[in-house]
């Protein structure tokens, strides 16, 4: 099945990005005179909802040919997006009710109940959210490194 989700996501940024369709999706997102903080707050809200229903590699191949370029006109740095991007994969994966590695820490708990597990990843949650605004707000945090190896 994800090989399939893969495949089809493959066709699809393909097709974007030939039929010009990512490039007049990115003009009409920027025209809207959107603020940067609200983009940003979509992105993680759209990030966080697929990460309900989606594996990593199926979210990051339908989202990049169609958000990649809207981040790089919104001014954003590529390193710090990618940073922003794995935490929310990663937050996506701990989100009820179907974040995959809910299911994975059930299935070797021993039993516990799935309520249990859930209440147990909120503070880990929390705590990646509140990542995520820090970084919004202090981005040299995540680019720092890679600029300091240039």
């Amino acid at each position: 099945m994800i090989l399939f989700i893969m495949a089809g996501a493959s066709i699809f940024s393909f097709a974007l990005v030939n039929s010009g369709i990512n490039r007049e999706l990115t003009n009409w997102v920027v025209s809207q005179g959107q603020v940067q903080v609200t983009f940003f707050i979509l992105l993680c809200i759209i990030y966080l909802v697929m990460g309900c229903f989606f594996d990593p590699i199926s979210m990051v191949v339908l989202t990049m040919p169609i958000l990649y370029p809207i981040v790089l006109q919104f001014g954003f740095d590529p390193i710090w997006y990618g940073v922003i991007l794995v935490i929310l994969i990663e937050l996506g994966l701990i989100t009820p009710p179907v974040g995959f590695n809910l299911f994975v820490i059930h299935g070797i708990s021993g039993g516990r109940p799935m309520g249990e597990i859930i209440r147990g990843s909120f503070p880990y949650m929390l705590m990646m959210l509140l990542m995520i605004v820090i970084l919004y707000l202090f981005p040299q945090i995540a680019t720092w490194l890679p600029k300091a190896l240039k």
